[in-house]
């Protein structure tokens, strides 16, 4: 198009019109001076107007689509946004978990979490017999006093011969809320998979916190606080910082505040990258923060289109707000025990966004919303006043003797 037919700009004729008179002739249309009231309330006294102007984005400006990187891979050319799906296997019987975990992932799972409830000896040969730990992300959770499975699992990659460099997960111990007691098994532990880089040893357990009732704020100061005294705990033993931070996985449990839920996956992800930057020689990307998010059906209804629909809206919040991973449990997983069909449901969650929505081609989706961005910068801000609070008043351990409250 030439100069001389170049269009002018569009709504070029109008002024732009300052927020207060702007506020004034809404108050006159809907007759209501106090706009407030038309505000979202969210817990933690979270509170949102239901309108943006560029003035409120100007607080939350360090806030860029640029700063969020979200985990994603190359194809060709082309960057793709990533994440996985593991499906939950419980460890009853060795037989019966591998052919879950073999159905699993013939049908759409990119990898499997096994739980360890019991204290019997694992057969490793028999739970792992025809699963390729080097092709698929294989990963498992301790929730028994048998911490010698870290080295029984090694030895049997070793006995088959498996490079440790091509395998990748994670292998938790048992969650402790006081990490004084938790350090010296985590630092066994740490030591145990030293050599093993893409396995993630170190456990941040939100759902720990979340059992407490805490609110969203409270949550996620506490998990710097834990986490800040954890890594000066490991440091103080010889650890480097950075080995440390490449290490943990946070390991949250999602809920059905939706825009919240995003939020606190992108706050969460800013705030760590932060706090990594402050320890010496640690040059740590945000990208590099491992999230695993776990569904949860909080309503009672034994309904099948309620709670797929929940677990829906669970995993997209996890996808939006730039999660590596995610279990999702099945809809009936309260009323019976585990079946295909429903497992099935829950898988394809999954991957009808990746295929279907085609989420995985947009590295950030919810950039540049000023909705999100606004709940995300007050989590950010309440979230790291409370930690500075906290760690002012002693750090975590003291906190939580004061039955989490400050002096």
């Amino acid at each position: 198009m030439s100069p001389k037919h170049k269009l002018p700009p569009l709504f070029s004729e109008f002024q732009p019109l300052p927020k207060q008179e702007w506020e004034r002739l809404v108050r006159v249309i809907i007759d209501e001076p106090n706009l407030h009231k038309l505000n979202w309330q969210y817990q933690d006294g979270l509170e949102l107007p239901p309108y943006f102007t560029s003035e409120e984005t100007k607080e939350f400006g360090y806030i860029k689509a640029l700063d969020f990187k979200p985990p994603k891979h190359k194809i060709g050319a082309i960057w793709l946004r990533k994440w996985l799906f593991l499906e939950e296997v419980t460890i009853e019987d060795e037989h019966k978990a591998n052919v879950q975990a073999l159905h699993a992932l013939e049908n759409g799972a990119e990898g499997v979490v096994f739980e360890i409830i019991n204290d019997n000896e694992i057969n490793w040969r028999n739970l792992l017999q025809n699963i390729k730990p080097e092709h698929c992300n294989l990963s498992f959770v301790v929730n028994t006093g048998r911490q010698e499975c870290g080295q029984q699992y090694l030895n049997y990659l070793n006995d088959a011969g498996i490079d440790l460099i091509k395998v990748n997960g994670h292998f938790l111990l048992p969650f402790s809320s006081h990490p004084t007691e938790f350090l010296e098994p985590q630092l066994k532990h740490f030591e145990l998979f030293k050599n093993a880089v893409g396995i993630r040893s170190i456990d941040i357990d939100l759902k720990a916190l979340q059992k407490e009732d805490f609110e969203i704020i409270k949550q996620t100061a506490l998990a710097l606080s834990y986490l800040v005294e954890l890594v000066d705990g490991l440091t103080a033993r010889g650890v480097e910082a950075s080995q440390v931070f490449s290490r943990i996985q946070l390991t949250l449990s999602l809920g059905n505040e939706f825009f919240v839920e995003i939020a606190k996956l992108r706050a969460l992800r800013f705030l760590i990258s932060q706090i990594a930057k402050e320890y010496p020689g640690t040059s740590y990307d945000p990208e590099g923060i491992n999230l695993h998010c776990i569904s949860h059906l909080h309503t009672n209804s034994n309904d099948e289109a309620t709670n797929i629909l929940s677990n829906t809206l669970q995993a997209l919040a996890a996808i939006l707000g730039g999660c590596n991973s995610i279990s999702l449990a099945p809809h009936d997983s309260r009323n019976q025990q585990y079946n295909q069909w429903s497992a099935r449901i829950a898988r394809n969650i999954s991957l009808i966004l990746r295929e279907e929505v085609h989420l995985d081609k947009f590295m950030d989706p919810v950039a540049g919303s000023y909705y999100l961005e606004s709940i995300t910068h007050q989590l950010v801000k309440g979230s790291w006043n409370l930690f500075l609070k906290i760690e002012d008043d002693g750090g975590y351990t003291k906190f939580k003797e004061n039955e989490y409250s400050l002096n």
